[in-house]
């Protein structure tokens, strides 16, 4: 062989470069030029053309992938099984034989905890017979040639792999010892093209022997680097978890750049241990923002394969495959429905809308009863996915009430989404058909079971055509690989496979194009980069080989370890940035001996320099090196000055909300408008000054009702309410409310449905005599703080009756509107209200008189006037909070420890606060005591400011009128 050594990459090039020179091809001969990755090639490829300008006929191929061509060749266009999936099936088949198990006692042992154990196991032991085929093909030669004479001189525990390798070779009818020997025997006939070996140090011991086949024939060049010069610079950063090493990069990386105005972006290496799993931090780090001059936002990253976005097509395929053996939960489908490749397919709405739809139906979890048997949960179809379907086109077929069926249909749907309803069961339709044909079956099966389910659920638009070309190739590959294999596979098993299909990288390389490179260690094997950093490396996170007999294999912690050496030897500036403190104490961590061992054979004591543990920590921009972000070096100034000048932004939206000015509305106001108001302002001032009605989409819940509780309780408890109200006797509505499927089947709902009847019972017992006088309907039209106040009051005798299912105060605010209104207007009477009180937990039937007070038409002048602002502008008078400062005056007894509560404890006179208050409050309640009065809102107490005037207002002449 030619060998040739250099000191630099650029020499490895030159003389690259002159070896071509000399060889002077023909316009038809071709060169063969060997490289440690596809990524070596393409630089390599790079700078041979600036160097001899066309390369035409010059091949640059990784050695891996160069074996992979010499085998498909000898193979008559067929690869080596040993580099595929059929290794894995082989293994598989002989794991599977009771046979091998029975002669084998430590296999059969590890393979009884689990059916994953095989799939996992097979994939490990492909990993390790392909490991010895490259790394000692002699070992696999003495194993075939006598397994059991090889079996002898292995441990105890290992020695059923000579009989693995035995039998996996005649499954697959494929020696990989004769392959080698047929490979080199060809090589030496017919050498092929001139030969090259760039820079090529852990190259497996059977691709050397191919290489030493052709050299037999002609001289093959070997390249390599030796003796490589330690690099002029290193910055050695200790810093905390990977997103702020991940920023300690951007600045570093800024500062570097900045320094040298003719570094670009294209001179950088960025080495990290997985970066699939550092590309997020990475992500988040580069990433451009909006509104920021961040010099380190505008550095693009080029991705690596490994973080390519999974084919969303094999990825759907994936998630419908796992149905079979997941729980099918509502979540779960709501996501895959979510998927591109069905909802283009099937025109679906957003996914907010498929969610109120989904909990509509009391989805949770489940494709039917059968397969929550399967699940362990047998003879229950309530809440299933076939049960809430089928309650959805209940609900546009039957009219709401009707028991024409043994299910009530869905009140919240209308015609206008039949056709989504009509979608969504066929896609459920043919999902459910093709999880009943799940059962085991060899991979060649799966795949067509795949291609069908692809035909009849998924598309993709016109410009991403190439996605869904890509999957059915890669399942023709897979079925391909699967085809001489009698091995069944479990829908578990095939979701895995589809995953691995999807997630697969693409071919096509981005490297050296111009943006900051990310590779894994031992990427790019030598070639010099102006600045090389290497991020995140600690101890740990490579084992050996599992079950590989010790000392055969190379060790891939030392293989890291080489890996970094040689990236190091190929920087001129060499960065390293790695976790010197924890990210929640602070406190020093032990030092890595990854590190240790790097210094050491680079022979320098490099400086640490600690970072500080966030970026707007103030000695980011007083030390030596400051940092180039901008919004963090205000958030540090901010700290410094002080939080007096800095209020939140909820502080800020509020202020601007109730200095909003007033317009002149003069519109007329209805009873319920006004009620509302004095239920929420803020709801209110929503609604009228900003169009927002509050609709969120509903929280999804994966889990079985086990109770009621919230707007379901409450509901139930109504429906209950307007049942005995209508003389309706309790079987008929317990039955009516059973089949809505809110509460668990059986006695346990049956038991919830009871308490409820009897509660409702009382209830309805005790509003009885009020409810059942004769009604009339009494008209309200009057001028009140500037416009006009209308509506109709109900009453039953001469007196307002209300039965409600909820708690004080809530069923007070619209009676008592409907009171001021009536006294307003002439008509004096009182309100009978009829609730459920809850004490501890538990409800208890109560009521409540409200009598007009004497200044009515004042009252509720202050009340109009409130709703009128709250169309214009915020008014601070959240009820709840403002009924418990009103009590508190009136029992003169006001506890501020109290109000400086968190509102998510119970003692807080805003306990749970209602999510839309916090656009306006983020803290305590005592923080409703901060603005001061504005125009048009009512004196009180300045301590309270003008949250304590409307809550005095407001809410002291109600708790006066009730008894």
């Amino acid at each position: 062989m030619d060998r040739r050594s250099a000191e630099c990459w650029e020499e490895l090039i030159d003389a690259l470069a002159a070896w071509l020179d000399e060889l002077r091809p023909g316009p038809l001969e071709r060169v063969r030029i060997i490289t440690s990755s596809a990524a070596t090639a393409r630089l390599a490829g790079q700078a041979l053309a600036a160097r001899i300008g066309i390369l035409a006929g010059v091949d640059l191929i990784p050695a891996d992938r160069w074996v992979a061509q010499l085998q498909a060749e000898l193979g008559d266009g067929e690869s080596s099984p040993w580099r595929g999936l059929a290794l894995e099936l082989a293994i598989r088949e002989v794991l599977q034989d009771p046979e091998f198990r029975d002669s084998h006692p430590v296999v059969a042992e590890h393979l009884r905890a689990g059916p994953g154990r095989l799939r996992g196991t097979s994939q490990r032991l492909a990993v390790l017979l392909r490991r010895y085929s490259e790394h000692h093909p002699d070992l696999l030669a003495r194993w075939l040639a006598d397994p059991e004479e090889a079996a002898e001189e292995l441990p105890g525990h290992l020695r059923w792999q000579p009989e693995l390798a035995v039998r996996v070779t005649e499954i697959l009818e494929w020696d990989p010892v004769e392959e080698l020997t047929r490979l080199r025997a060809a090589l030496a006939e017919t050498p092929g093209p001139a030969t090259a070996v760039l820079h090529c140090p852990d190259l497996p011991a059977a691709t050397q022997l191919l290489v030493e086949a052709i050299d037999r024939v002609r001289d093959v060049l070997v390249l390599k680097l030796v003796n490589a010069a330690v690099p002029e610079r290193i910055t050695w950063l200790g810093s905390h978890d990977p997103l702020r090493q991940a920023e300690v990069l951007r600045e570093e990386l800024c500062r570097i750049l900045q320094e040298d105005p003719g570094l670009e972006p294209r001179d950088v290496l960025v080495v990290v241990p997985d970066p699939a799993a550092w590309w997020p931090a990475l992500g988040l780090a580069f990433a451009p923002l909006e509104g920021s001059s961040h010099p380190g936002r505008r550095l693009r990253l080029q991705a690596p394969p490994e973080v390519r976005i999974p084919n969303p097509v094999l990825r759907t395929l994936a998630e419908a495959t796992g149905l079979r053996d997941s729980r099918a939960t509502a979540s779960s489908l709501l996501d895959l429905l979510s998927l591109t490749p069905i909802s283009y397919r099937w025109r679906l709405p957003e996914r907010d809308e498929l969610a109120r739809l989904i909990d509509a139906a009391g989805i949770r979890w489940g494709l039917d009863a059968q397969h929550r048997a399967d699940q362990g949960l047998p003879g229950i179809a309530q809440n299933t996915w076939a049960r809430g379907l089928d309650r959805l086109l209940a609900g546009l077929t039957l009219a709401p009430g009707s028991t024409a069926l043994p299910i009530s249909g869905v009140d919240a749907v209308g015609t206008s989404e039949l056709e989504l309803i009509g979608s969504l069961t066929e896609i459920f339709t043919r999902l459910r058909r093709y999880a009943a044909t799940a059962e085991p079956a060899t991979l060649p099966e799966w795949v067509a079971r795949a291609r069908g389910l692809l035909d009849e659920l998924v598309d993709l638009p016109p410009g991403d055509d190439s996605l869904l070309q890509e999957a059915t190739s890669r399942l023709a590959r897979l079925a391909e690989e699967g085809s001489a294999s009698p091995v069944r596979v479990t829908a578990s098993d095939f979701t895995r496979l589809l995953e691995q299909l999807a997630a697969e990288p693409t071919p096509r390389l981005g490297i050296g194009n111009g943006n900051l490179t990310v590779v894994g260690p031992g990427e790019l094997k030598g070639v010099a980069f102006p600045v090389v950093v290497l991020l995140g490396f600690e101890d740990g996170g490579l084992d050996p080989v599992p079950d590989a007999i010790p000392g055969i294999l190379p060790d891939p912690g030392q293989e890291r370890l080489e890996d970094l050496l040689d990236h190091a030897w190929a920087a001129r500036h060499l960065v390293v940035v790695h976790q010197h403190r924890s990210e929640t104490t602070d406190a020093v961590l032990e030092h890595p001996t990854t590190l240790t061992w790097l210094w050491r054979r680079l022979g320098v004591t490099p400086e640490l320099r600690e970072v500080p543990l966030a970026s707007h920590s103030e000695r980011n921009f007083t030390g030596p090196y400051p940092s180039f972000d901008a919004s963090s070096f205000e958030m540090a100034r901010r700290l410094r000055t002080g939080s007096a000048g800095a209020a939140p932004a909820s502080a800020v939206r509020r202020r601007a909300a109730l200095q909003l000015p007033v317009g002149d509305d003069t519109g007329p106001m209805s009873l319920d408008e006004a009620a509302r108001f004095l239920r929420d302002p803020a709801a209110a001032f929503l609604r009228e000054r900003a169009g927002i009605r509050g609709s969120f989409a509903p929280e999804i819940s994966d889990d079985l009702p086990l109770s009621a509780a919230g707007l379901d309780a409450w509901g139930i408890r109504s429906r209950l309410l307007v049942a005995a109200r209508g003389g309706q006797p309790p079987d008929e509505a317990i039955r009516a409310e059973a089949r809505r499927e809110l509460l668990p089947t059986g006695p346990m709902g049956g038991a919830a449905l009871d308490a409820d009847v009897e509660l409702v019972r009382r209830l309805w017992q005790q509003a009885r005599p009020d409810w059942d006088r004769p009604v009339r309907d009494v008209p309200v039209d009057l001028d009140c703080s500037g416009l006009r106040l209308t509506g109709t009051v109900r009453l039953r005798g001469d007196e307002l009756v209300v039965i409600s299912p909820s708690d004080l105060p809530r069923p007070l605010f619209e009676p008592w509107v409907q009171l001021l209104a009536l006294a307003a207007s002439g008509f004096r009477t009182r309100a009978r209200i009829h609730h459920l009180r809850r004490h501890y937990g538990e409800f208890f039937p109560g009521s409540v008189t409200l009598n007009p007070p004497q200044e009515a038409a004042a009252h509720l002048e202050v009340l109009v006037r409130g709703a009128r602002l709250s169309r214009s502008r915020l008014v601070p008078v959240p009820a709840e909070p403002a009924r418990a400062l009103a009590k508190s005056a009136r029992e003169r007894r006001f506890n501020g420890a109290d109000w400086d509560l968190p509102t998510n404890s119970w003692n807080s006179p805003w306990a749970w606060r209602p999510e839309h208050w916090e656009h306006f409050y983020t803290g305590s309640a005592s923080e409703l005591f901060t603005d001061p009065p504005q125009d048009g809102d009512p004196a009180g107490p300045e301590r309270f400011g003008a949250f304590g005037g409307w809550a005095l207002a407001l809410h002291s002449p109600l708790l006066e009128a009730a008894r």
